[in-house]
């Protein structure tokens, strides 16, 4: 080759290796160094050689494609584990790591003494594997006792005969009850032991979790329920369950190990697992679960007594403000909030006592102040206003118009007011804001 073009041809490769870096083609650099390297070589080592043996010719060409071949696999090697190796990274992860996902228990709801209103319980799924079933004398009658208890709600003959059948195919599943609790499940295993049969012929598969509720219908309004809202993960949707949830549900984790992912086992060199307590907090009501018995029966009897459309009523505690229970009823049965938190009523002649109170407070009456309630009809704001009883008549004092509940006393004892005055008392009795009780969508009065 001219002594010249070799010359050009090594200045373009400084070019290029400039250029390269110019451009921050970087991969490119590497390959043009290489290049100019080889090149370099072979153009110093020709110029030595003086000798004109073919045999030393074509070993020298040899040695010389052979280098050439190596600066190529230098190339390679330089590219995976600087340029690619994210790429092999990803893919070796890919091969070897397993995520493993753990939950933990959503929390429990309790009334006041620690009777359980809601708690999660496994549920288990009960099997058999007909190939060695048919092989084995004993589990027909395990079977059989199982049935004769109600732990698999089938017939006899008929399952026996399809399990039977189902051997015979060299099948090796067969589902017999997947709602077995944990009581149910410690039973079935005293059956099967006797038997000999635990865990050959008749199996359980891993449970899941079920949320339960004691006496759903009588404390379902309060308590409230779980379902799928959004997501795979069920999650509280009414009731205490919804306005708890944050507090309830239990923390979730994901961990990425490396495994051998045929097996599922974690590999010598992967690092420890750090237990942590991933479950819910658990929730004590201040309702007792015997006082809701004795108000819910009460407020049914005056329900029906009464005929009426809705009933309602609140026990609590005077001195501490807590709610000991709750009850309603309704004849509306499509419905499906609670009347007590999420609706709203004129309050009626419970609403006496705060106008005595203001009026008290602003010394405006005393215990002995009377008023004149004449023959119990009164005209005011082109409205006629009555007492409810035609017994309550004449001249009252305000311990009598408390007593007696009297309509038009509470209209005199409120003309005493400016609408200032007044607005400003319902305000500081908390009549304009909500009150705070630690249950879902209550509304703004």
């Amino acid at each position: 080759m001219n002594k010249k073009l070799k010359i050009f041809l090594l200045l373009i490769q400084i070019l290029g290796i400039g250029l390269s870096l110019y451009y921050k083609k970087f991969l490119l650099t590497v390959a043009v160094l290489l290049m100019l390297a080889f090149n370099l070589y072979v153009f110093f080592k020709w110029k030595k050689i003086k000798m004109k043996n073919n045999f030393i010719l074509r070993s020298f060409i040899v040695s010389d494609v052979i280098l050439f071949c190596f600066f190529i696999l230098m190339f390679r090697m330089v590219q995976i584990q600087l340029f690619d190796s994210e790429n092999y990274k990803e893919a070796i992860n890919k091969q070897v790591n397993v995520e493993r996902k753990e939950g933990g228990e959503r929390g429990n709801i309790y009334d006041s003494k620690g009777k359980g209103l809601a708690y999660s319980i496994n549920m288990y799924e009960l099997s058999v594997d007909p190939k060695r079933f048919v092989k084995s004398a004993e589990a027909p009658e395990a079977l059989k006792e199982l049935i004769n208890k109600k732990y698999i709600r089938e017939n006899y003959k008929p399952l026996l005969s399809t399990i039977n059948k189902l051997g015979k195919e060299d099948r090796v599943y067969k589902r017999l009850n997947r709602n077995i609790d944990d009581v149910e499940k410690k039973e079935i295993e005293n059956i099967l032991e006797k038997y000999k049969i635990k865990g050959k012929n008749i199996i359980f598969l891993t449970g899941r979790k079920e949320r339960r509720y004691y006496k759903a219908d009588q404390y379902f309004f309060l308590v409230g329920n779980i379902g799928f809202k959004k997501g795979t993960e069920k999650e509280g949707i009414f009731g205490i369950e919804l306005f708890y949830e944050n507090y309830l549900k239990g923390d979730r984790s994901s961990r990425v190990i490396p495994s051998i992912r045929s097996l599922g086992v974690g590999l010598p060199t992967a690092e420890a697992r750090t237990k942590v307590n991933l479950n819910g907090m658990d929730l004590h009501l201040t309702i007792d679960n015997d006082l809701q018995y004795i108000l819910d029966d009460e407020m049914e009897k005056q329900f029906k007594k009464t005929n009426s459309e809705e009933a309602y009523a609140i026990m609590m505690d005077p001195n501490t403000g807590k709610v000991l229970a709750t009850s309603f009823f309704r004849k509306n049965k499509k419905a499906v909030t609670n009347p007590i938190f999420q609706s709203q009523l004129e309050p009626g002649s419970i609403f006496k006592p705060l106008i005595i109170a203001a009026a008290l407070e602003e010394k405006k009456i005393k215990k002995t102040t009377k008023f004149d309630i004449g023959d119990g009809t009164f005209r005011r704001y082109n409205h006629t206003i009555k007492e409810s009883s035609r017994s309550v008549k004449g001249v009252l004092t305000t311990e009598e118009v408390l007593k007696k509940s009297s309509n038009i006393g509470m209209v005199l004892m409120g003309d005493m007011f400016t609408n200032e005055e007044f607005d400003n008392y319902l305000e500081r009795f908390g009549l304009y804001s909500k009150t705070g009780v630690d249950y879902p969508y209550e509304q703004t009065p």
